[in-house]
């Protein structure tokens, strides 16, 4: 199955799916807090959080991330990638 066909398929389950994605794309300034409360209990959080991550999604809310979340998950990853291939090497 193709990336994007995964996206498809987690996506329906979502417990976004159906709601207006403004809530989930915030003007600077607006709360994030209700996009959060339905990610918290959405069974495909991971997924989500896991697709932006790897599709670079710079904006939004997604699986509960911000845009914040992410760039320090990012470097965090390549912190980790870098440390394991200097352990490898």
């Amino acid at each position: 199955m193709s990336s994007v066909a995964d996206h498809v398929h987690w996506r329906n389950r979502a417990a976004c799916a159906g709601l207006d994605t403004q809530l989930f794309f915030p003007s600077q300034g607006e709360s994030i807090s209700e996009a959060k409360e339905i990610c918290a209990s959405c069974p495909v959080r991971v997924e989500c959080a896991d697709y932006a991550l790897a599709s670079g999604q710079r904006f939004g809310i997604w699986g509960g991330t911000t845009e914040r979340d992410r760039r320090r998950e990012r470097g965090r990853r390549r912190s980790a990638a870098a440390s394991k291939l200097e352990s490898v090497a």
